[in-house]
């Protein structure tokens, strides 16, 4: 299987252009964000409240396509569709993916922002 980056920085900074700086600022406030949303999304998913993870599902989709968290995104997309019943799939494994690979976006830019 291909490892790829979690997080396509470059990318964004491009679409963007917006330097590295700018992008680490970014990063700390969509960090709390995110990690808030991910908590209100297991929460959701526990409790059966379709509507809310369909809400927190979109809200993470779109936050992590703007950091170019382009894995996470795709999780969170499925998430949102598997709620939505668009595509069938058992929604707590696909949360688990979703919380694997945001686990694994966030220690990366972690690492760039240590550098």
């Amino acid at each position: 299987m291909l490892d790829r980056t979690p997080v396509d920085i470059e990318s964004v900074l491009r679409k963007t252009q917006i330097d590295m700086e700018a992008y680490l600022e970014m990063y700390q406030e969509a960090s709390s964000y995110l990690r808030e949303r991910m908590e209100k999304l297991q929460n959701a998913v526990e409790s059966g409240d379709k509507e809310s993870t369909i809400r927190e599902a979109h809200a993470i989709k779109g936050t992590s396509s703007l950091m170019g968290m382009t894995l996470v995104r795709a999780h969170a997309e499925t998430v949102e569709l598997v709620g939505r019943g668009v595509i069938e799939s058992d929604l707590e494994q696909e949360l688990q993916e979703l919380k694997r690979e945001f686990s694994r976006a966030m220690e990366y830019l972690e690492q760039v922002s240590l550098q």
